[in-house]
């Protein structure tokens, strides 16, 4: 983590979501309110001098879904970049499980090596040129770090379907994890102390993987697991959605 000064936030100004991230590219987006940072920033503000708490975080994570992101018809479509690569990164983690060839990786040379040298060279493989790749990239490397065994060598007989979805899961978490605490931008500056930062980071990347595998759990005991791209496409467009609304819910 540590990403909470990495960035002043996006202005108000600015459209809902950029030309380039958008997942509904051509669909219409409605006019950005210039003030529609001002309560969630203040609210995160409070919340990050308060030193945390749940109460304090969803109150501002309700306002940032509903007001500084538009809504949940509307906020989930910035991760359309994230969604794609997302997609890939499971059909990727798929393939060297079933020991499927996959095209510009040699998954063979990570065998034995650290779990930290493969994560590297998937997240290079995956995250693409955007201007969110230095987002993917870390937020897939955090991803197999979080649920693979750190300490270990790699070994692809680790990537059960069980242990790729709750990758995915991470990833996504991850993934707006990184929106979150960059679009709070100069709010951070109310935090007493790293400590206390540090506490709040790890407060808001729980509750975003909380939501995120609530929904991840309600879709494959519908469907099953299902780990080509366009599934695990399905599967982040359904997460990000509900974690908006529940955000949302928060606002009321």
């Amino acid at each position: 983590m540590g990403t909470s000064a990495s960035s002043k936030g996006g202005r108000g100004r600015n459209p809902l979501v950029p030309d380039w991230a958008d997942d509904q590219p051509g669909a219409p987006i409605p006019p950005s309110d210039p003030n529609r940072y001002r309560s969630f920033r203040k609210s995160f503000g409070d919340y990050v001098s308060g030193g945390g708490g749940k109460a304090p975080l969803q109150k501002s994570l309700g306002k940032f879904a509903r007001q500084a992101s538009g809504g949940a018809a509307v906020g989930p479509r910035r991760l359309g970049q994230v969604i794609t690569a997302g997609g890939a990164f499971g059909e990727t983690l798929k393939a060297i499980a079933d020991g499927n060839d996959v095209t510009g990786l040699d998954p063979d040379r990570y065998t034995g090596k650290t779990v930290d040298q493969f994560a590297q060279a998937i997240a290079e493989h995956v995250s693409g040129d955007s201007p969110d790749a230095d987002a993917i990239n870390v937020a897939v490397q955090e991803a197999i770090e979080h649920v693979l065994d750190f300490d270990a060598n790699f070994d692809p007989n680790s990537l059960t379907d069980d242990n790729i979805t709750q990758i995915m899961i991470e990833y996504l978490a991850q993934s707006i994890f990184q929106i979150i605490v960059n679009e709070a931008g100069n709010s951070w500056n109310r935090s007493d102390d790293v400590v206390t930062t540090a506490k709040c980071e790890t407060e808001i990347l729980d509750l975003t993987r909380e939501h995120v595998e609530q929904s991840f759990a309600s879709q494959v005991q519908q469907a099953g697991i299902k780990l080509g791209s366009d599934a695990v496409e399905r599967y982040m467009r359904t997460a990000a959605r509900h974690v908006w609304q529940t955000w949302e819910r928060f606002d009321d």
